[in-house]
């Protein structure tokens, strides 16, 4: 995907902290925008910081942009080559 990184309908708008958890495969998105966790996060769920940063995530969806719409195909690259899935 290095010849894609200045595409615009390869990125997503999102603060420092959700852009890493994304890079590092803690979240991702469905097909639908729907933001889903991983499991090896989940497992955190007692823990303080998932409570303030990534509790609150379950079940939203990202607010789609009005210009340069994520492409399908980078969100499932995301999906099944980056995302934990344990």
């Amino acid at each position: 995907m290095q010849n894609e990184r200045l595409n615009p309908e390869n990125g997503i708008c999102l603060s420092a902290l959700y852009d890493r958890a994304f890079d590092k495969g803690y979240i991702a998105f469905d097909e639908n925008l729907k933001i889903m966790i991983s499991s090896s996060l989940k497992k955190k769920e007692n823990l303080e910081y998932y409570q303030n940063s990534f509790a609150f995530l379950k079940d939203k969806t990202l607010r789609q942009p009005l210009k340069y719409i994520p492409k399908k195909e980078f969100l499932e690259y995301n999906r099944d080559v980056i995302f934990d899935k344990k």
